[in-house]
């Protein structure tokens, strides 16, 4: 992705000072990764007590509100759970080149034996026919 230009933006033509400096990365992201898992499992957790909620009667003014928040969560952890699988499915796909790779060697060599044994029978034919 390409920086904006600000110049087109401003209204006078002077361009603004730049950034004294961009932010630094984290260096260590192992902490990063447990708050992560934390923060996730928290989620989780909330989002189970949603769906728990009992929806009250249609009629009950907290209904509809109850309502999109438990539809809005088993989104969220329907969502969730499809990425999931599909990183799953990925991490189970191996790569096949190297079995396609063997199998073709094999193929080959077993091509090469038949054309051998081509030639053999078509040497053994000529000298049949030239004996003849």
């Amino acid at each position: 992705m390409s920086e904006i230009d600000l110049k087109y933006f401003l209204d006078d033509e002077e361009e603004p000072a730049p950034l004294a400096g961009k932010a630094p990365a984290p260096v260590d992201d192992v902490p990063l990764a447990n708050k992560l898992e934390r923060v996730a499992s928290t989620a989780l957790d909330k989002l189970d007590e949603v769906l728990a909620i009992p929806l009250p009667d249609p009629g009950d003014p907290t209904w509809g509100n109850l309502s999109r928040a438990q539809t809005a969560a088993a989104n969220t952890a329907i969502g969730a759970q499809l990425r999931v699988g599909e990183a799953a499915l990925r991490a189970r796909q191996t790569d096949i080149m190297p079995r396609l790779l063997e199998i073709l060697s094999r193929e080959e060599k077993k091509l090469t034996a038949l054309d051998e044994k081509v030639l053999q029978v078509e040497q053994v034919s000529r000298e049949r026919d030239g004996e003849s």
